[in-house]
């Protein structure tokens, strides 16, 4: 269930944060999450936004971030960001979208845009003790890898356009539904 606030409550939240700018994501607040660190990463390194300008919020599921959304958006309230992962659950009911307020992650979910070549590469590497300079088919083991989980996502697109997933996102960990 999402706490929610008055209108002016929510106009006002920045200066409860002292920020210039809430920002609303999925995820839990807790150690075990990395959703507000990983935000957090990326406006202060790859932008170089201070974090003393922002307030991350994590609202749960993306249902809460859809919620808050249309408050922001209905409110005309502009010291608010929303942001959610791209994994297709918007498919299911149509949001009006305000480029400005509502942010997408540029992969499936933000674990996706994380995880790079070179990082898998470097864990890899790590776990191995270095030996994976030592496999010859290693790119070859990774395109693959790849090309299975494009495959397996189209699967889950079209599954949500018929209200059931392949892939189940109530699970902590990964879990599919189907036999491949």
């Amino acid at each position: 269930m999402l706490f929610s606030r008055s209108n002016h409550g929510l106009n006002n939240i920045h200066l409860f944060y002292g920020v210039e700018v809430v920002i609303y994501i999925e995820g839990e607040t807790s150690p075990e999450k990395y959703d507000e660190n990983f935000y957090k990463t990326i406006l202060n390194n790859l932008l170089h936004i201070k974090s003393e300008r922002f307030k991350i919020v994590p609202l749960g599921g993306c249902e809460n971030v859809k919620k808050r959304y249309e408050e922001i958006l209905l409110n005309n309230i502009s010291n608010s960001i929303c942001v959610l992962d791209r994994d297709y659950s918007f498919i299911k009911q149509s949001i009006i979208y305000n480029p400005k307020l509502l942010k997408f992650s540029y992969g499936y979910s933000w674990e996706n845009d994380f995880w790079s070549d070179k990082i898998i590469y470097r864990i890899i590497e790590f776990l191995s003790g270095g030996r994976v300079s030592q496999l010859d088919n290693f790119e070859e083991i990774l395109s693959n890898t790849k090309k299975y989980a494009k495959k397996l996502s189209c699967y889950d697109l079209l599954s949500q356009i018929h209200a059931e997933c392949v892939l189940d996102k109530s699970k902590a960990s990964f879990w599919c539904k189907i036999r491949l």
